[in-house]
């Protein structure tokens, strides 16, 4: 290794390319991002397929599931509901389960043409200080369904 190389290797590791450039917090004590906003709508489409959206996300105010002999799962136990948020589904020879928490009233208007509408959800009773949420679609030869279950579950 000739002197010149060595001085260069030498130079290069004291050198930080990764160090913070004065004047700048490093990354870890920067200021956390804003929260992004609430959108306006989501769609899912599952066709011959299974679809599932779980864990924490943002919940848009509008969320549109359609399912052609599909399945599709959407948990919303992890996440923030908007106000009037609307789950607004069609399923055809498919099963859609949306997943609330129990302190969720549901508004479940949801049309069967030989298939199911399933809610487990609480109707609202005038407590306007409960989420709520609203399930509104039909289901052709197929199934959807509210299950109330437990954060965490």
């Amino acid at each position: 290794m000739s002197a010149e190389h060595r001085e260069q290797r030498s130079q290069s590791a004291d050198a930080r390319p990764f160090s913070v450039p004065a004047g700048e917090a490093p990354l870890a004590r920067r200021e956390s991002a804003p929260l992004a906003a609430i959108p306006e709508e989501r769609r899912i489409l599952s066709v011959m397929g299974a679809t599932r959206r779980v864990g924490r996300w943002i919940v848009p105010r509008l969320f549109r599931v359609r399912a052609f002999l599909g399945d599709v799962k959407v948990d919303l136990r992890a996440n923030a509901i908007p106000k009037d948020f609307t789950f607004d589904v069609r399923a055809y020879g498919s099963r859609v389960t949306l997943v609330v928490p129990p302190d969720v009233d549901v508004i479940f208007d949801v049309f069967a043409f030989m298939g199911n509408a399933i809610n487990q959800g609480h109707e609202p009773v005038g407590d306007e200080s409960r989420p709520r949420i609203r399930v509104v679609g039909s289901a052709y030869l197929g199934e959807v369904r509210v299950l109330v279950r437990e954060r965490g579950a």
